[in-house]
């Protein structure tokens, strides 16, 4: 067998799975999506520092997708539009507010088919 058959071989048990992860606002209303491969907290994602995973996603509405891949997990914090109102960005960045707070590692976002649907509960 030549060098680069098995060099072949070799590199593709080698490439990781990927997914690409969707957030379905299945609400009436507005919502701001964060999502990361690594931890991170709401001063971040009020701060934009996240930017472009921060979105501002209407009702009804699919984010961008997030690419991970089997070693990665998925970090996502969901604010709505009445707690954006209700709370000054000082007092959800103090608190580390958040309306939703998800982490799925790789495996379990493949049981989900790469999709969390938010519905305000």
């Amino acid at each position: 067998m030549s060098s680069i058959v098995i060099l072949t071989m070799l590199a593709s048990q080698c490439q990781k799975e990927d997914g690409v992860v969707y957030i379905e606002n299945d609400t009436d209303s507005t919502i701001y999506v964060g999502c990361h491969t690594v931890p991170f907290k709401t001063k971040d994602l009020l701060y934009e520092r996240l930017s472009p995973a921060t979105e501002c996603l209407p009702p009804h509405e699919l984010s961008q997708g997030i690419t991970i891949n089997e070693d990665n997990s998925i970090y996502c914090i969901i604010i709505t539009e009445s707690s954006m109102e209700k709370y000054s960005i000082p007092e959800m960045v103090e608190s580390d507010y958040s309306d939703a707070k998800y982490s799925f590692t790789y495996e379990q976002m493949k049981a989900l088919n790469f999709k969390i649907k938010y519905t305000g509960k």
